[in-house]
């Protein structure tokens, strides 16, 4: 290879390197949050007797005015009927264990084909994720 060749190959994956550091587009979780933000470690949901019956939608999480961790869950109906469900959510410490602030069991009749959001706020600013729990209400 010449010379001129080489060089223009260098100059070319030299390009395609800095193209791709000075990207300003940045990798976030299905919630938003960026992987590395040391605010939010551990993010579960635990639904399994609903498989099938609800789809989940992007969570939206953020910190409030008072450094509470706020959630926002989207939860659809795919079923063909009226469904009941049970929901529930932990939020977790820095440690990833349960802090003992979470929500009351709260009961949402969710039509067919329907999508309600489910709010919960933390209690204290030391949350740092959540755990949330579904289950299919009794009737």
């Amino acid at each position: 290879m010449t010379f001129t060749v080489r060089l223009l190959l260098a100059l070319a994956v030299l390009s395609l390197a800095l193209a791709g550091a000075c990207s300003s587009s940045t990798q976030l979780a299905a919630d938003g949050v960026s992987p590395d933000d040391e605010s939010l470690r551990f993010r579960e949901v635990f639904a399994d007797d609903l498989r099938g019956s609800v789809q989940l939608e992007a969570p939206v999480t953020r910190r409030n005015d008072q450094n509470l961790l706020e959630l926002r869950v989207p939860i659809r109906n795919i079923l063909s009927r009226d469904l009941r469900v049970t929901v529930q959510v932990k939020f977790i410490d820095e440690s990833g264990a349960p802090s003992g602030d979470e929500t009351n069991l709260q009961y949402l009749i969710l039509p067919r084909g329907s999508t309600k959001t489910f709010v919960a706020i933390s209690r204290t600013s030391s949350a740092r994720g959540y755990k949330l729990y579904l289950w299919r209400a009794e009737k």
